[in-house]
């Protein structure tokens, strides 16, 4: 009986993963409003966004490995937490027709063999709560507070403050 209902939970825990993690819209951010503690999409994708002293904010994308389709479009928009959406226009959007690893990326800084779709930094600026997708094999994305994202860690998609490393350890290759 108890595999029965472990094996329910999985399915039903997975089926919540695909539906949030690879459909067009971004659940709300966790907390509930958003708030000091609310940072991010209750979606477990594999992103995270990292603060650095030297380069701003950086996106982390992980489980690329082996037969991995590699990201084709990256897009950041600003969030409202207070309506729980995106706002529109993208600050930032690139995309590629010759995709590769893209392990990391700098928002603002376009990678090799990508394309500026959208580039209203500037007039629109980096706000607060961030959405990031990321498009490879569907669409994965995270709402991230940027705040608390301190110089040097990480915050995982699901709000969590970690290392580079620990990311890498869950979504690296060779994870799980």
């Amino acid at each position: 009986m108890a595999t029965r209902a472990g094996l329910r939970a999985a399915v039903a825990v997975i089926g919540l993963a695909l539906v949030a993690g690879c459909g067009g819209e971004t659940p709300p951010p966790a907390g509930g409003g958003g708030g000091a503690g609310g940072a991010a999409s209750s979606a477990d994708a594999p992103i995270g966004i990292l603060k650095s002293p030297t380069d701003g904010l950086v996106v982390f994308i992980g489980n690329q490995c082996g037969d991995a389709t590699y990201p084709t479009r990256v897009t950041v928009n600003n969030y409202d937490t207070a309506a729980n959406s995106e706002k529109s226009p993208a600050v930032w959007d690139i995309s590629t027709s010759r995709p590769n690893l893209l392990a990391s990326l700098v928002i603002g800084k376009l990678p090799d063999g990508f394309n500026e779709v959208t580039n209203s930094i500037d007039e629109q600026g980096l706000g607060p709560v961030l959405r990031v997708q990321v498009v490879a094999d569907g669409a994965q994305a995270g709402v991230f507070d940027t705040g608390r994202a301190a110089d040097g860690q990480l915050v995982d998609a699901r709000g969590n403050i970690t290392t580079i490393d620990e990311f890498r350890k869950r979504w690296g290759c060779g994870a799980k």
